[in-house]
Protein backbone atom coordinates (compact mmCIF):
# COMPACT_ATOMS: atom_id res chain seq x y z
CA UNK A 1 0.00 0.00 0.00
CA UNK A 2 1.20 3.58 -1.03
CA UNK A 3 1.06 6.25 1.32
CA UNK A 4 0.47 9.55 -0.69
CA UNK A 5 1.11 13.12 1.14
CA UNK A 6 -1.92 15.24 1.61
CA UNK A 7 -4.04 16.51 4.72
CA UNK A 8 -4.58 14.45 7.70
CA UNK A 9 -5.57 13.71 10.97
CA UNK A 10 -2.21 11.77 11.27
CA UNK A 11 0.18 10.38 8.72
CA UNK A 12 3.12 8.48 8.95
CA UNK A 13 5.62 8.13 5.86
CA UNK A 14 7.85 5.41 5.89
CA UNK A 15 11.32 5.61 5.39
CA UNK A 16 11.10 3.91 2.29
CA UNK A 17 8.87 3.83 -0.76
CA UNK A 18 6.27 2.18 0.45
CA UNK A 19 5.23 0.24 3.78
CA UNK A 20 5.45 -3.14 1.24
CA UNK A 21 9.47 -2.48 1.50
CA UNK A 22 9.60 -2.86 5.14
CA UNK A 23 10.35 -5.54 6.55
CA UNK A 24 7.60 -8.17 8.04
CA UNK A 25 8.17 -8.03 12.09
CA UNK A 26 8.64 -11.96 13.77
CA UNK A 27 6.38 -12.28 16.43
CA UNK A 28 4.76 -15.06 18.17
CA UNK A 29 1.69 -13.44 19.20
CA UNK A 30 -1.01 -13.08 16.69
CA UNK A 31 -2.21 -9.46 16.70
CA UNK A 32 -5.02 -7.91 15.19
CA UNK A 33 -6.61 -3.99 15.41
CA UNK A 34 -9.76 -2.53 15.68
CA UNK A 35 -10.71 1.29 14.07
CA UNK A 36 -13.91 2.67 13.17
CA UNK A 37 -14.03 5.82 11.17
CA UNK A 38 -16.14 8.41 9.72
CA UNK A 39 -14.57 10.98 7.17
CA UNK A 40 -11.25 11.12 8.36
CA UNK A 41 -9.04 11.88 5.13
CA UNK A 42 -8.46 9.24 3.12
CA UNK A 43 -4.90 9.82 3.15
CA UNK A 44 -5.35 9.43 7.36
CA UNK A 45 -6.97 5.91 6.67
CA UNK A 46 -4.73 4.56 4.19
CA UNK A 47 -1.85 5.84 6.69
CA UNK A 48 -3.37 3.99 9.56
CA UNK A 49 -3.73 0.87 7.48
CA UNK A 50 -0.30 0.42 6.12
CA UNK A 51 1.33 1.16 9.52
CA UNK A 52 -0.50 -1.03 11.92
CA UNK A 53 0.41 -3.66 9.09
CA UNK A 54 3.67 -2.02 8.91
CA UNK A 55 4.57 -3.16 12.58
CA UNK A 56 3.26 -6.18 12.84
CA UNK A 57 -0.14 -6.21 12.60
CA UNK A 58 -1.79 -9.23 11.01
CA UNK A 59 -5.23 -8.27 10.62
CA UNK A 60 -6.88 -4.47 10.74
CA UNK A 61 -11.32 -4.61 11.03
CA UNK A 62 -11.72 -1.39 9.72
CA UNK A 63 -15.58 -0.31 10.15
CA UNK A 64 -16.58 2.71 8.00
CA UNK A 65 -19.28 4.71 10.09
CA UNK A 66 -19.79 7.06 7.00
CA UNK A 67 -20.92 4.65 4.75
CA UNK A 68 -21.74 6.19 1.57
CA UNK A 69 -20.85 5.27 -1.76
CA UNK A 70 -18.84 8.66 -2.14
CA UNK A 71 -16.38 8.47 1.22
CA UNK A 72 -16.10 4.47 0.04
CA UNK A 73 -14.83 5.74 -3.13
CA UNK A 74 -12.83 8.45 -2.07
CA UNK A 75 -10.54 5.96 0.14
CA UNK A 76 -9.18 3.88 -3.06
CA UNK A 77 -8.50 0.79 -0.73
CA UNK A 78 -6.90 -2.20 -2.50
CA UNK A 79 -9.07 -4.67 -4.04
CA UNK A 80 -6.85 -7.71 -2.00
CA UNK A 81 -7.29 -5.84 1.36
CA UNK A 82 -3.55 -6.94 2.58
CA UNK A 83 -4.68 -8.22 6.31
CA UNK A 84 -7.47 -5.31 6.14
CA UNK A 85 -10.93 -6.26 6.65
CA UNK A 86 -13.23 -3.57 5.73
CA UNK A 87 -16.73 -3.28 6.82
CA UNK A 88 -19.36 -0.37 5.46
CA UNK A 89 -21.63 0.33 8.22
CA UNK A 90 -24.90 0.24 6.28
CA UNK A 91 -28.37 -0.03 7.32
CA UNK A 92 -28.08 -4.52 6.33
CA UNK A 93 -25.08 -4.21 8.34
CA UNK A 94 -26.74 -2.60 11.67
CA UNK A 95 -30.13 -4.37 11.53
CA UNK A 96 -27.82 -7.92 11.29
CA UNK A 97 -25.68 -6.76 13.92
CA UNK A 98 -28.46 -5.87 16.55
CA UNK A 99 -30.06 -9.07 16.31
CA UNK A 100 -26.65 -10.75 16.62
CA UNK A 101 -25.02 -8.92 19.39
CA UNK A 102 -24.48 -10.41 22.25
CA UNK A 103 -24.00 -6.87 24.14
CA UNK A 104 -27.47 -6.41 22.79
CA UNK A 105 -28.94 -9.57 23.96
CA UNK A 106 -27.65 -9.05 26.95
CA UNK A 107 -28.94 -5.27 27.46
CA UNK A 108 -30.37 -5.76 30.85
CA UNK A 109 -27.64 -6.52 33.07
CA UNK A 110 -25.24 -3.43 32.40
CA UNK A 111 -25.62 -0.49 31.46
CA UNK A 112 -23.22 -0.23 28.83
CA UNK A 113 -24.96 -3.12 27.34
CA UNK A 114 -28.15 -0.80 27.29
CA UNK A 115 -26.71 2.19 25.99
CA UNK A 116 -25.16 0.41 23.45
CA UNK A 117 -28.28 -0.91 22.36
CA UNK A 118 -30.62 2.34 23.12
CA UNK A 119 -28.08 4.84 21.77
CA UNK A 120 -26.31 3.11 18.90
CA UNK A 121 -28.25 5.78 15.91
CA UNK A 122 -27.08 8.74 17.74
CA UNK A 123 -23.71 7.68 19.67
CA UNK A 124 -20.36 6.96 18.01
CA UNK A 125 -19.54 5.15 21.01
CA UNK A 126 -22.29 3.52 21.19
CA UNK A 127 -21.68 2.01 17.80
CA UNK A 128 -17.92 1.48 18.48
CA UNK A 129 -18.88 -0.59 21.47
CA UNK A 130 -20.82 -2.75 18.77
CA UNK A 131 -18.61 -2.81 16.35
CA UNK A 132 -15.76 -3.49 18.53
CA UNK A 133 -17.93 -6.58 19.88
CA UNK A 134 -18.09 -7.17 16.10
CA UNK A 135 -14.45 -7.28 15.58
CA UNK A 136 -13.97 -9.69 18.85
CA UNK A 137 -15.94 -12.53 17.40
CA UNK A 138 -14.03 -11.98 14.01
CA UNK A 139 -10.92 -12.39 15.55
CA UNK A 140 -11.41 -15.10 17.66
CA UNK A 141 -12.37 -16.92 14.72
CA UNK A 142 -9.40 -16.19 12.67
CA UNK A 143 -7.38 -17.29 15.90
CA UNK A 144 -6.04 -13.76 16.71
CA UNK A 145 -4.53 -13.71 20.15
CA UNK A 146 -4.61 -10.06 20.89
CA UNK A 147 -6.87 -7.43 19.51
CA UNK A 148 -6.11 -3.58 20.16
CA UNK A 149 -9.45 -0.70 19.55
CA UNK A 150 -8.04 2.95 18.61
CA UNK A 151 -9.33 5.68 17.44
CA UNK A 152 -8.19 6.40 13.41
CA UNK A 153 -5.65 9.22 14.58
CA UNK A 154 -4.26 7.28 17.15
CA UNK A 155 -1.19 4.46 16.85
CA UNK A 156 -0.07 2.40 18.66
CA UNK A 157 4.00 2.90 19.18
CA UNK A 158 6.10 -0.13 18.60
CA UNK A 159 9.63 1.52 17.66
CA UNK A 160 10.50 2.44 21.72
CA UNK A 161 9.37 -0.71 23.07
CA UNK A 162 11.39 -2.70 19.88
CA UNK A 163 13.67 -4.90 22.53
CA UNK A 164 10.74 -5.60 24.69
CA UNK A 165 8.62 -6.34 22.44
CA UNK A 166 8.55 -10.43 22.49
CA UNK A 167 8.81 -10.48 26.55
CA UNK A 168 6.05 -8.45 27.09
CA UNK A 169 3.98 -10.55 25.22
CA UNK A 170 4.91 -13.60 26.77
CA UNK A 171 4.06 -11.79 30.44
CA UNK A 172 0.69 -10.37 28.66
CA UNK A 173 -0.17 -13.65 27.84
CA UNK A 174 0.02 -15.49 31.34
CA UNK A 175 -3.04 -13.05 32.16
CA UNK A 176 -5.33 -14.59 29.42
Amino acid sequence: MTVEPGPALSSWSPPLASADDLPTPRLSARLGVVTMCAGAPASAVRSHLAYHRAIGFERVFLYLDDASDEYWQSLALPDDGDGVVVTRCVAAFWQRLLRTSAMVARRSEQSVFEDAARWWETEVQSRQSLCVEHAVVRASAEGLDWLLHIDIDEAFLRSALAEAWEPSMSLLGTFL
